[in-house]
């Protein structure tokens, strides 16, 4: 039988239609923060969003702490360039939210107290200023136009979770009115991390999944400030991190945070790294780099006295091979703490989908 040519056509025009109709292939999530302590960091955020932005999906401003009085109060002033940056983040698509994190500021603007738990049990056994702080914060989201909010609250003991629940439920209610978002920054779960904060439960990650869009669990610093030398996220412990965390809510809650610099372990003194600047150090200390398999990371040391200098950090490679180990694990999204702190390769190396791990000379 002869099919008319008109008819043809149709058929024709109906599957083009169809196939651009397919939805797009959703690409990972990647979300880093930016600190807005000077404007060079900004600067350097903004490139980063410019020409990177293929391989982000969101930027998260820590901008936001607490008065003594309980109340969030920004770091600095929104400037012109804060703007220029969350209109660039826009413009190519990305989210913009805002980090509210327990940090405590006084009257001059100084920070009194970082990661203030006893000021957070403080707010939220009084119910008045609990619901204060919860509509100042969905009010801060509504006036500066962002997507939502992250909520770091650190250090906060279980015996005020119930209270810290009703505060991110009366928060997540007042974001979502507006259309906006809540994510809350934990801990990981009890997996041997011996540090700060205390790790949060199984139980608590599955109450606030209930509650909020996302919730985001800091992997990293299981060697940290107090502890001895050491790998920030070893991937037995990622791993373990990422099992715990999932099994306590849907994958499509739950977000890893990495960190995206080092530590450097000298004299008895701890001091945090940029990915750049241990490179720097180990060239001038003309230091041999080693590449750790149980880490994923790179490291060096160097003898001297009092113990010598140790530095571990993220490379490029070993950032790109953790957030594949995550999203190998059912996990979509990752976060990077924080812009600045990274490899220059990094974005580069996340677009192409390899890496090459560093040469025994840096």
């Amino acid at each position: 039988m002869r099919v008319p040519a008109r008819a043809l056509l149709l058929a024709l025009l109906i599957s083009i239609g169809c196939r651009d109709a397919r939805p797009p292939v959703e690409r990972p999530r990647l979300a880093a923060w930016v600190v807005d302590w000077n404007d060079a960091l900004l600067r350097d955020a903004l490139g980063v969003v410019r020409d990177h932005h293929e391989v982000l999906s969101q930027i998260d401003l820590f901008r936001f702490r607490l008065t003594t009085e309980g109340d969030a109060v920004a770091t600095r002033p929104l400037t012109a360039l804060h703007r220029r940056l969350v209109d660039t983040a826009r413009a190519y698509g990305l989210s913009v939210v805002a980090t509210v994190v327990n940090d405590t500021v006084g009257g001059d603007g100084k920070i009194v107290e970082l990661k203030d738990a006893a000021l957070v049990e403080t707010i939220l056994r009084d119910d008045t200023r609990r619901v204060r702080l919860a509509r100042r914060l969905a009010a801060v989201a509504r006036d500066e136009g962002l997507d939502g909010i992250d909520l770091d609250f650190e250090g906060v003991t279980g015996s005020h979770q119930d209270r810290f629940l009703d505060f991110v439920s009366e928060l997540a209610g007042a974001l979502h009115a507006d259309g906006k978002r809540l994510i809350v920054t934990v801990a990981p779960p009890p997996v041997g991390t011996a540090g700060k904060p205390p790790p949060t439960s199984t139980d608590a990650l599955a109450d606030l999944a209930a509650l909020v869009d996302e919730v985001r669990v800091m992997a990293y610093h299981h060697h940290h400030p107090t502890s001895a030398p050491g790998p920030s996220a070893p991937v037995e412990w990622l791993d373990a991190v990422v099992d715990r965390s999932r099994a306590a809510m849907p994958a499509e809650k739950l977000s890893i945070a990495l960190y995206a610099g080092g530590w450097e372990w000298r004299n008895g003194r701890r001091e945090q790294l940029t990915s750049s600047e241990a490179v720097s150090l180990a060239k001038n200390l003309e230091a041999m780099l080693e590449w750790s398999e149980n880490a994923d990371a790179v490291h060096f040391h160097v003898d001297g006295a009092k113990g010598g200098i140790e530095v571990w950090y993220e490379d490029a490679c070993s950032l790109v091979r953790k957030i594949e180990r995550v999203r190998r694990a059912g996990i979509r999204t990752v976060a990077l703490w924080h812009l600045g702190k990274q490899d220059p390769e990094l974005f580069s190396a996340l677009r192409a989908g390899r890496c090459e791990r560093p040469t025994t000379r840096p």
